[in-house]
């Protein structure tokens, strides 16, 4: 939670558009993660956190979960997230976030493609 304050800090001091990613350690919702160990408490702060900043998802195409711990029976979880402001989403309206494929670390790399179709 600490995380949260210090971005809600940092975006204070930065004007203009906006863009913030990568491993949270937080999910959204129940359904960012494959079994029923939740944190109900650490989801609702980020849930609140999200539009009090006045930030937007970027939707992740090509993956539910971008983390797994690799046991057999794994824990997969969507905590690796990119953020921005209406403003970013404007100047980049062709923008698609997308996962790679998951080589040498427990997170799949997410690739933002901002070029023009």
């Amino acid at each position: 939670m600490a995380f949260l304050t210090e971005l809600q800090v940092f975006r204070s001091t930065c004007a203009g558009p906006w863009l913030v990613g990568g491993d949270f350690n937080i999910i959204v919702f129940a359904s960012d993660k494959n079994n029923g160990r939740l944190n109900d408490r650490s989801m609702s702060r980020f849930r609140r956190f999200i539009p009090d900043m006045e930030l937007s998802v970027i939707y992740l195409h090509g993956r539910r979960y971008s983390w797994s711990n690799e046991q057999v029976h794994p824990t997969l979880v969507r905590n690796d997230r990119v953020l921005c402001t209406p403003s970013w989403e404007a100047a980049q309206p062709s923008c698609m976030l997308c996962c790679l494929a998951l080589t040498i670390s427990y997170h799949s790399p997410l690739l933002i493609d901002c070029t023009t179709p």
